[in-house]
């Protein structure tokens, strides 16, 4: 019970900064009578919520409460495994044979004939 409590809150929090975070920059950027004051707050505000989010978020991946995005075929996160690069088959691209003119050989006999190659 203490665990799932701790993931809500973790959630919860994340959440309220992610809001904090965007309001922060739309009035970082907004323009108005009082536009030095009000972007001067909106910067503090997005400034303060992106140290809160830097802090929350490697706990949110740790309680592992949020799907981790794929990691990239080239990084293999777990060092004892073989990467997946390394475990997928190689894949080859087959194409027809280059256009060279002749029947056959790539292109259809009426294609070489409307090319007026043959």
């Amino acid at each position: 019970m203490q665990r799932v409590t701790t993931a809500l809150k973790t959630k919860v929090l994340v959440t309220l900064t992610t809001i904090a975070w965007i309001c922060g920059l739309l009035a970082a950027g907004s323009d108005g009578p009082l536009m030095p004051y009000i972007n001067v707050a909106g910067g503090l505000l997005f400034l303060g919520a992106s140290m809160v989010l830097g802090r929350l978020l490697p706990r949110l991946s740790e309680d592992s409460t949020v799907a981790a995005a794929r990691p990239l075929p080239c990084i293999n996160p777990y060092p004892g495994r073989p990467s997946v690069r390394a475990t997928q088959p190689r894949r080859t691209v087959r194409n027809r044979p280059a256009i060279t003119g002749l029947p056959g050989q790539g292109i259809s006999p009426r294609f070489a004939r409307e090319l007026g190659v043959v």
